[in-house]
């Protein structure tokens, strides 16, 4: 049930990129707005002039966000997983997850793990296998 409704929640927070951008839009048209009503206090109002620097700032982090090409990947390969998840994983597949189990430092126990299937695992139990280790191992951290 869990993995569902994040499935659900990743669908959803992918599946319509739209949203990143007219934010993005959104803060930059803010950050216009009050910057000309800074200037036109003739720099003043702090008030004002507080307001535009944080849309500034909030302005940037969604524009790098937008543009960011580690999400759009991220985007993309999480798109591809989730419709996917219930197909056979090929070896460039396996290959991934096991590259990132390494970075996290897990790989031994993936690997373990498909050995003893004796077979090709699914998409969504690489998945599920790999989220269930990255938690045990995050859960470890927080009790050392």
């Amino acid at each position: 049930m869990f993995r569902k409704l994040i499935s659900a929640m990743l669908v959803l927070a992918y599946k319509y990129p739209i949203a990143t951008k007219l934010i993005a839009i959104l803060f930059t048209t803010l950050f216009i707005i009050s910057s000309v009503k800074f200037i036109e206090s003739g720099f003043n109002s702090l008030m004002d002039g507080v307001l535009t620097i944080l849309l500034a700032i909030a302005m940037i982090k969604s524009l790098l966000f937008a543009l960011d090409k580690t999400t759009i990947a991220n985007h993309h390969l999480t798109h591809y997983f989730i419709e996917n998840q219930d197909a056979i994983a090929s070896d460039e597949e396996i290959a991934f997850f096991l590259r990132e189990a390494e970075a996290e430092g897990f790989k031994t126990e993936l690997m373990d793990y498909i050995n003893k299937l004796g077979r090709k695992p699914l998409i969504k139990e690489c998945l599920s296998k790999c989220l269930d280790l990255k938690h045990d191992k995050n859960d470890g951290n927080i009790d050392a």
